[in-house]
């Protein structure tokens, strides 16, 4: 499954099913349902993914597991929620939340709070989707302590392989002691032989001597044998507690992993929305702090590609709350000029980041489109604005690609903010408009540089706009889902061995 090769994932997970229910282990069974009702999730088949997780809700229930009958109700909510609207989805999750806050599970209770905001959000409740939603932001606290008592540990295993390597080096050094007595003894013997007279009397005295020592020497190893023993046995509970800790840490991560993916647009909203595009999202880790955004208000289609500050965890929580604050303007506050929509998504952003009185640098690049087609002479609008982000569009028939570009400000705190400009920009059929963020353009790497572009020595450049640019070029002409699957072997062939360094948003959209 990790490998997402889901096919063999599948074979493996109902032949565990098979061999469970033959040996009686209801509870492997439950869980092994359970994961391939994920696996048929992760791959929209919602027909397919439904019974399983009824099933496994039935299996956890017959086996009085609170825990794991909260984890199907809520598996059951999110799908409801992604693939089909249904009023049991408030019953599954709120009890999903009852049983995280009685058990003080903070990840059950984080991924229910997104559930319910969700599933308000929905049905314009908008004063409970608030509360669960701000219930869930706190929560990412916890997830950060969870962080820094995994480094604890870590820092604890490190001080006690530090104490062990002492004791060894003691115990090397009382060894050398006894064989430095060995010595000794040797060469008392070989005087002893030399003067017969005392010869007898000394040697018995030495060898009562040497008992006694090395009775010592005995008792003192025993007991230092016991404590190694007893720190080794410390060492390895220490580390198997921090793999459990690493483990909760990183299924945490990825349960975040879809919640997200679950707050993106969907597929099918992206295909009932851009007939003729593509989307290419790559999160350099679980999660990232790029997205995508759309919403349609009437006849219009808004939709953009945002880069957040930074990445991983960080990143995907302000990409939250900066994809929330621009739904909020648009779809409850009117708001449908683009420069303006920008104008008051920052003042909701940082009033978010900024509750607590402190001064919060956090927010978002983004490039922001909205598209109208006019009845009267079947002619496409397209308003543009941008932060610190530009737009590029392909001329069909002129073979330039155009660039519009951004305000030199962020979508958050500045020392000189200013209103942002709503660009009116005539479009024709056949072109086609380019929306990303600086990951795929500042990506180190040039090992295997590619036919058109300039060719680097190796040693790590970075791609830069310029050659992005005629990457986009050379591949106007294919159709748009081809499109994304040549930027991505590009983009993989250039990277190389090195690492990725940020996430990756290209959205890309033909008229």
């Amino acid at each position: 499954y990790d490998l997402e090769m889901h096919d063999s994932a599948e074979y493996y997970y109902k032949l565990t099913i098979e061999k469970a229910n033959e040996i009686g282990q209801t509870s492997i069974s439950a869980k092994a349902t359970s994961s391939l009702g994920i696996l048929y999730a992760d791959n929209h088949e919602f027909e397919k993914a439904l019974p399983y997780y009824k099933k496994a809700l039935e299996l956890r229930e017959s086996l009085g597991d609170q825990s794991g009958v909260s984890f199907s109700k809520l598996n059951l909510g999110m799908l409801y929620l992604n693939n089909r609207f249904d009023p049991v989805i408030d019953d599954y999750c709120m009890d999903a939340y009852h049983y995280s806050v009685e058990s003080n599970d903070i990840v059950l209770q984080q991924i229910s709070c997104e559930c319910l905001y969700r599933y308000y959000k929905e049905i314009n409740d908008y004063k409970s989707a608030y509360n669960f939603l701000k219930e869930y932001l706190v929560l990412h606290d916890s997830i950060i302590n969870i962080e820094d008592q995994a480094d604890l540990i870590s820092r604890e295993v490190s001080y006690a392989y530090e104490k062990k390597a002492a004791a060894d080096s003691v115990a090397f050094a009382k060894q050398q002691e006894i064989d430095q007595t060995k010595i000794a003894l040797q060469e008392a013997d070989i005087r002893a032989k030399k003067n017969l007279q005392y010869g007898m009397i000394v040697g018995i005295l030495l060898l009562m001597v040497f008992a006694v020592f090395m009775y010592n020497r005995f008792k003192i190893t025993q007991s230092q044998k016991r404590i190694i023993e007893d720190q080794k046995q410390n060492v390895e509970e220490q580390r198997e507690l921090l793999e459990a800790r690493n483990k909760e840490v990183t299924d945490s991560i990825t349960y975040a992993r879809r919640i997200q993916e679950a707050i993106l647009p969907s597929r099918d909203t992206l295909r009932q929305n851009l007939n003729d595009g593509f989307v290419l999202y790559k999160p350099k880790d679980i999660v990232a702090g790029d997205f995508y955004w759309m919403e349609r208000v009437e006849d219009t289609i808004y939709f953009a590609v945002a880069d957040c500050t930074g990445h991983g965890v960080p990143g995907a929580m302000i990409s939250v709350v900066c994809s929330t604050a621009l739904s909020k303007a648009l779809l409850e506050e009117k708001i449908t000029d683009p420069g303006k929509l920008l104008d008051r998504t920052r003042k909701l952003v940082v009033e978010r980041l900024a509750k607590n009185g402190d001064i919060v640098n956090d927010g978002m690049d983004i490039s922001l489109c909205s598209m109208k087609q006019s009845p009267r002479d079947n002619a496409t609008i397209l308003n543009w604005a941008g932060a610190n982000s530009p737009l590029w569009i392909y001329r069909s028939g002129q073979d330039i690609m155009e660039t519009f570009k951004a305000d030199k400000q962020p979508v958050g705190n500045h020392p000189d903010p200013k209103p942002f400009t709503t660009h009116t920009i005539p479009i024709e059929k056949g072109d086609i408009l380019y929306l990303f963020s600086d990951g795929f353009q500042d990506q180190f790497g040039g090992e295997n540089p590619f036919e058109g572009v300039v060719n680097f020595k190796p040693g790590g450049k970075k791609l830069k706009a310029a050659n992005f640019k005629k990457m986009l070029l050379q591949i106007h002409a294919k159709p748009m889902d081809e499109q994304a699957k040549i930027l991505e072997d590009l983009f993989e062939n250039w990277r190389g061995s090195f690492e990725q360094i940020d996430d990756v948003c290209v959205i890309g959209v033909r008229i």
